[in-house]
Parts: structure tokens; C-alpha cells; sequence
């Protein structure tokens, strides 16, 4: 009896074959859907920080106003005990300004009133918290202290609101002015032609859009000094 042997199979190495045309254009559509998600994914990771970098900037430069109010900047005339401020206006707009609060002269009628018998006072705080083509600006009193800034990468703002309490109200313009020895803001704002300084007013918000409007950020300002960035409105919680 012959003992079992388990029956092999030797196997041949086949010569090796090429790509067909089909796989090929397989290989190639992955490829191509792989480019236009990452391409989509940065293009929205940068309008993404473009635009909080846009809205940085903004509570920056209003940042830099209040530390030349507080400060007592002196104005490029030497003035001092000027106000210092920003302005809003013309929503939407890619462009905004900072301000010295010179007009009228000190008055006991402006926001900073002049306590009785100290109308000469060398403390006395010009302005009214609101802009005027007079506050510094080139050809107005010639001071030179209005500087314009222009948003870039299409962004824009488009909306404007003031808090009074705990309700927010859309506005056409905006002032933000800071003057020592407060340490709170002073606000203006108009919903029509004239702005007035608003004693009530408690915060002011200023939104900025992308240019398609689908991402918006918010500058949340507080009585008390407080600037912020925010993704959701103002009196969202973040």
C-alpha cells in the first residue's frame, strides 16, 4: 500500500498586467473630488480668519480711541482734554472713522457737563459725543484728527445697534467716544439725519458680514469699557 500524499498545485507567477482605462479614471475622479474638498475647506478657513481678523481690527482701532480719550492724547494742535471717538454710518459700508470730539467748545449743554462756577476751568472737556465734518477732519478746522479706515477682501458692515437696558435697537449711525476721567463710553446714534448722545444708552453692537453673507461677526461694547468679538449677536450667549 503506497502512502498518501496530499495532492500540490504549483503555482505560476502570471506576467503582471497594466492599469486598464477604467481604473485609471477611477483613480483620477478620487483624485479630483479629494482637490475640490480641500481646495472648498481652505477657501472657507480663510474667509473664516479674514474675517475675524476684519472684526479684531475694528475693536482695535475703537481699543486705541479709548486710549486716547482716557490717555489725554493731545490733539496735533497741542489741545488737550479732547475726547476721542469712532463713528459709524451709511450701513452697509467698508469704511468707518476715528475722531477728536473738538465741537462746540466746552458748553455745560454737551455730555460733559461743567460743574457751576468752573466754566474757565482748564479741565473742561470740549465736544458732544456725536461726529461732525468739523471734528478734525482735513479742510473742516483743519486739525487733521479724522483718519477713514477701508475694510479689505470684500467685508463689510451691516448693522448697527444700541442697547438701552436689556433691548437692542437697530440704528443708521453709531458714535463710540471716550474723554477723561470716565472710564465708561459715551454713545450717539440717530435713526434718521441728526445724531444725538444717548444718556440711556448701556452697549452698542457692530456686525460684520463676509462677502456673501453667510459668516458674520459682532463688536460687543459695554457702558463699562468692555470690547469684545463675538460669533453670535450681543445679547446671545456665546
Amino acid at each position: 500500500m503506497e502512502p498518501f500524499r496530499p495532492h500540490t498545485r504549483i503555482l505560476t507567477r502570471r506576467p503582471g498586467r497594466g492599469v486598464t482605462l477604467i481604473e485609471l479614471l477611477v483613480v483620477l475622479a478620487i483624485i479630483s473630488v479629494l482637490v475640490i474638498v480641500v481646495i472648498t475647506s481652505q477657501s472657507t478657513f480663510n474667509k473664516t480668519i479674514i474675517l475675524s481678523n476684519t472684526a479684531y481690527d475694528i475693536a482695535l482701532t475703537i481699543r486705541t480711541a479709548e486710549n486716547y480719550g482716557i490717555g489725554n492724547r493731545p490733539g496735533i494742535d497741542a489741545a488737550t482734554n479732547r475726547g476721542y471717538g469712532v463713528h459709524f454710518e451709511g450701513i452697509p459700508t467698508n469704511t468707518f472713522k476715528t475722531f477728536a470730539d473738538i465741537s462746540p467748545p466746552a458748553n455745560s449743554g454737551s455730555c460733559h457737563p461743567i460743574p457751576p462756577g468752573r466754566e474757565t476751568s482748564p479741565d473742561v472737556i470740549p465736544g458732544d459725543c456725536v461726529y461732525k465734518a468739523g471734528d478734525g477732519g482735513s479742510g473742516d478746522d483743519g486739525s487733521g484728527e479724522t483718519k477713514v479706515f477701508t475694510l479689505g477682501n470684500g467685508m463689510k458692515i451691516t448693522r448697527l445697534r444700541q442697547k438701552t437696558g436689556t433691548a437692542w435697537s437697530v440704528v443708521s449711525t453709531l458714535d463710540v467716544t471716550f474723554a477723561r476721567p470716565n472710564t465708561k463710553i459715551f454713545i450717539a446714534h440717530s435713526s434718521g439725519s441728526t445724531a444725538t448722545y444717548a444718556t440711556s444708552a448701556t452697549g452698542a453692537e457692530i456686525q460684520v458680514s463676509s462677502p456673501d453673507g453667510s459668516e458674520k461677526r459682532h463688536i460687543c461694547i459695554e457702558l463699562s469699557g468692555s470690547i469684545r468679538v463675538s460669533t453670535p449677536p450681543c445679547d446671545v450667549a456665546p
